[in-house]
């Protein structure tokens, strides 16, 4: 008969990173129409969302990523301010006119990959591409 230990812990499958615990709250991410330029051979893109707790209070100096969804390509991490709103723009500077009409043609992704106190949460938006 074998020998059960009453102090044994239980293995009770994938653990949480941690400092994160089960009862994270959800959010509401919303990814808002981008806009995306070339001029001069350079491309423009300038995206907006914003991140909120499914009651609507804002969440502030949460991370967001923001990623053209056609390649996937990380352009930046952005930080939300008090009102939860992170903006995302290149100010003219991005040579990758390729990954700005692929934008254009797919959108764009917003990602916040969660924290101890919030669950993860992805949006999707569209670029408006001018010439």
């Amino acid at each position: 008969m074998p020998i059960i230990d009453p102090n044994a812990k239980k293995d009770d499958g994938p653990k949480l990173p941690p400092g994160v615990s089960e009862g994270r709250k959800s959010v509401h991410l919303e990814a808002y129409t981008g806009r995306g330029s070339l001029i001069a051979g350079k491309g423009r893109f300038l995206a907006k969302g914003r991140l909120t707790t499914t009651d609507g209070q804002p969440i502030a100096d949460a991370t967001l990523e923001f990623h053209i969804k056609g390649d996937n390509t990380l352009y930046d991490t952005v930080d939300t301010d008090r009102d939860g709103y992170a903006e995302y723009d290149t100010a003219q500077t991005l040579t990758d006119v390729q990954g700005i009409l692929m934008g254009g043609l797919s959108g764009y992704t917003i990602r916040f990959a969660g924290n101890p106190t919030f669950k993860a949460a992805t949006a999707e938006g569209a670029i408006h591409v001018t010439a």
